[in-house]
């Protein structure tokens, strides 16, 4: 005998569809919720990746403003392109850099010689402000000694002093292997001779087989122009690196007179 039907199997149908629906309903608002998360979360990657790309290039700026006294004097600015040199920013309203002019970058001073490099930007989560920083040590070069006159010279003037032809000073300097570093307080070296003239010496003449690690020695150190780049290569065990267009280049040898 069949079951008679009741009343109350309609809506219980209606019940558990509405529960299935609400189940994917919940699923697919998971779903979204999460794949949305990730791609916040990838695109904020990226954002950091370009704030770090615009502070690394906002320091190989500062480098190339080594020799300008104000970049040790104007306590906040950025530096713009301006033809084959950069200009102090001090406004920040012209320190936004990137894409859509995102990121707004700081160069501060941590003392007189400790650059603190930040580009700061909106996060893209609603969270607040992100920020990417490189703390950079940098040095004024201390002024060379023109040949032909006193103070390490050389008595002979510069045609005699041993260095380039197209040398246009000369500075004996008492140099360390591996202790004498450059302007920026480490040891970095740029080329292979000539090297560029805010290269660690210590590092150099060890490179250029002038002295040993820990040695110390009188270099001279040839001022020339700069070059238009400049290979890094590995000599006595030292590995110097490779760099673009520099104003000052620097030959070292061993004094003759």
């Amino acid at each position: 005998m069949l079951r008679p039907k009741k009343l109350t199997d309609a809506g219980d149908t209606i019940v558990e569809v509405m529960v299935v629906l609400a189940i994917l309903g919940l699923a697919i608002g998971i779903s979204y919720a999460t794949a949305n998360r990730s791609l916040l979360n990838a695109r904020q990657a990226q954002e950091s990746s370009q704030a770090t790309e615009q502070v690394q290039s906002q320091v190989e700026a500062l480098r190339t403003m080594v020799s300008n006294p104000n970049v040790y004097s104007t306590p906040s600015f950025c530096l713009t392109p301006s033809g084959t040199t950069y200009s102090i920013q001090p406004s920040a309203s012209s320190c936004n850099f990137g894409e859509a002019s995102r990121y707004n970058i700081t160069i501060s001073h941590l003392d007189a010689n400790t650059f603190r490099v930040r580009a700061t930007w909106n996060d893209v989560l609603g969270e607040g402000t992100d920020s990417a920083t490189i703390i950079y040590r940098m040095y004024p070069p201390t002024a060379p000694v023109v040949g032909g006159g006193g103070g390490g010279g050389g008595g002979g003037g510069l045609a005699t002093s041993g260095c380039p032809a197209n040398a246009t000073s000369y500075a004996d300097r008492t140099v360390t292997g591996g202790v004498t570093l450059n302007q920026y307080g480490d040891s970095r070296t740029w080329g292979s001779g000539p090297y560029t003239d805010d290269s660690a010496l210590g590092t150099a003449a060890i490179h250029a087989g002038l002295i040993s690690s820990g040695q110390t020695a009188t270099i001279r150190v040839c001022s020339q122009p700069g070059q238009s780049s400049y290979t890094g290569s590995t000599r006595n065990g030292i590995t110097t690196l490779s760099y673009g267009s520099w104003p000052g280049s620097i030959t070292l040898i061993l004094p003759s007179d």
